[in-house]
C-alpha cells in the first residue's frame, strides 16, 4: 500500500504538473519538474533523449541476470483548454478542492505519469529482478507513438503499461487512428456565371456522402472501422463571387486490426474513383520538439490486441482481483502511445489508469485524489506481479 509520507506528495507532484502549461512542442518545464523528482527520489538514472523524453530508471538487485524490463508510459503534453470561457476554476492552478484535484491534464494524463512516478519510486530494489522504467514522453496528442519509439529503443522493454485513463480497467485491446486528406479540384469561374465552372465543394459533398456510406472492415476484437469528417475548406477562403476550385476536407478514420496505410488508402480510393478531380493522401504530422528537435510521421498509429493469455495480463489481472477490482478485460476506442508500442512493435502492452476517459478535454477537467492515491498502490502492484515479490 502507499506509504503514508507519499500520499501528500502524490497530490502535491500532480498539481506541479497542472501548474505548467505544456502543450505538445513545450514541455520543457515539466520535463524539468519530473526529472528533478526523479532525481530527489532516488532513481538509479535519469536520462533526456533527443526529443526530450525524460526517462527514469530503477534496477532491482534480485537476480539481474534473468530480470525482465517494465516500462510505464505517461505523456508531458495536453490539448488546449476547450471553452476556456466556461471553466469554473482556472485550468492552469491545480485547484485542490473537495478532494479533487482540478486542471488541465488531471486526467489526461498528470495524475497518472504523478502516481506512475511515485509507485515506481517506492519499490524496494532487494524485492524484485530486472529494471523498472518510467518514462514522461513528449508529443503524444498531436502523433501517437511518435516519441515513444525513441523510448522503446533505449529502454527495450518486455512490458508496457500506458497509463491512459481507463477508470482502472486493464485495457487489452486499442483501435487505432489514420489521418485522412481528401482534395476535390474543380475549375473557378464568376459566380453570375457559375456554369462556366466547377464547383468544387459540391463534389467534396459527393464524396462526404460516399465515405459515410462505405462498408468498412470489421474485428471480432474492436468491432467496425470509423470514418469521421473533421474539418472542411474551400479555396480560395474567403471567396468574393468565385466559384471554388478547390476544396479539402480531413477525415478521421478510426482503424482495426491488420490494416495498413495501403489498405487504408485503397479502401477509400476504390469508393471513390468514379468521381473525377478527387486526391486521397493521409496526413503528414511534424513537431517541432522543445529540445529543438523534431518528430515527423505520417498520421497511421495501428490497432491491436493482446492475447488475453499473455503474461502481462494474466499475472495483473491476478494481483488486480486480489485488491478486490474488476479484472475483465476492455476495449479501448481512443488512441494512445500503445499504438507504437503494441501495434507497430508487438509488445506485450496494456492500458490502465484513472479515472474515466469521459473526464478527458473537458471542462473542469479533474481527478479525485482517492483516485491518485490508488493509482499509485495499483502500479506497485502491476510491478511487483511482473517482476518481483508483493511489494510493502
Amino acid at each position: 500500500m502507499i506509504a503514508e509520507t507519499r500520499t501528500n506528495q502524490i497530490v502535491s507532484l500532480t498539481q506541479e504538473l497542472i501548474r505548467i502549461q505544456s502543450f505538445s512542442g513545450q514541455e520543457g518545464e515539466a520535463a524539468a519538474l519530473v526529472h528533478e523528482n526523479m532525481s530527489s527520489l532516488g532513481y538509479d538514472e535519469v536520462q533526456v533523449d533527443k526529443f526530450g523524453n525524460v526517462i527514469g530508471r530503477m534496477t532491482g538487485q534480485k537476480d539481474r541476470a534473468n530480470g525482465k524490463i517494465l516500462l510505464f508510459d505517461g505523456h508531458l503534453d495536453t490539448v488546449a483548454p476547450v471553452q476556456l470561457e466556461n471553466w469554473t476554476v482556472d485550468p492552469f492552478a491545480g485547484t485542490l478542492m473537495e478532494n479533487r484535484v482540478y486542471g488541465l491534464g488531471a486526467v489526461d494524463m498528470k495524475g497518472s505519469l504523478a502516481a506512475m512516478i511515485l509507485a515506481v519510486a517506492g519499490v524496494p530494489r532487494n524485492r524484485f529482478s530486472g529494471t523498472i522504467f518510467v518514462s514522461a514522453s513528449v508529443g503524444e496528442e498531436i502523433l501517437e507513438g511518435a516519441a515513444l519509439a525513441s523510448v522503446v529503443e533505449i529502454t527495450k522493454p518486455d512490458y508496457v503499461v500506458i497509463g491512459e485513463p481507463t477508470d482502472f480497467r486493464i485495457g487489452t485491446a486499442q483501435r487505432g487512428r489514420a489521418g485522412l486528406v481528401v482534395d476535390t479540384l474543380g475549375v473557378a469561374a464568376h459566380t453570375a456565371q457559375p456554369e462556366l465552372g466547377e464547383n468544387a465543394v459540391y463534389k467534396m459533398t459527393e464524396v462526404i456522402n460516399r465515405l459515410r456510406r462505405m462498408d468498412l472492415p470489421t474485428d471480432n476484437v474492436l468491432g467496425l472501422g470509423l470514418v469521421e469528417l473533421i474539418d472542411i475548406i474551400s479555396s480560395p477562403f474567403p471567396s468574393t463571387s468565385v466559384v471554388p476550385s478547390g476544396c479539402r476536407a480531413r477525415f478521421d478514420r478510426r482503424l482495426v486490426r491488420y490494416e495498413t496505410p495501403e489498405s487504408v488508402l485503397i479502401d477509400i480510393t476504390e469508393n471513390l474513383r468514379d468521381i473525377q478531380g478527387v486526391e486521397v493522401h493521409l496526413n503528414e504530422e511534424s513537431l517541432t520538439c522543445y529540445t529543438g528537435h523534431t518528430l515527423e510521421d505520417i498520421d497511421f498509429h495501428p490497432a491491436w490486441a493482446i492475447p488475453l493469455e499473455n503474461e502481462l495480463v494474466v499475472r495483473t489481472q491476478s494481483a488486480l482481483r486480489e485488491m478486490g477490482m474488476d479484472v475483465d478485460p476492455i476495449m479501448i476506442t481512443y488512441c494512445s502511445n500503445a499504438s507504437y508500442s503494441a501495434g507497430t512493435m508487438a509488445i506485450p502492452t496494456i492500458i490502465f489508469g484513472p479515472p474515466s476517459i469521459k473526464r478527458a478535454h473537458a471542462v473542469d477537467e479533474y481527478i479525485e485524489v482517492q483516485d491518485l492515491y490508488h493509482a499509485v498502490n495499483c502500479y506497485q502492484t502491476i510491478a511487483s506481479s511482473l517482476l518481483g515479490n508483493e511489494m510493502e
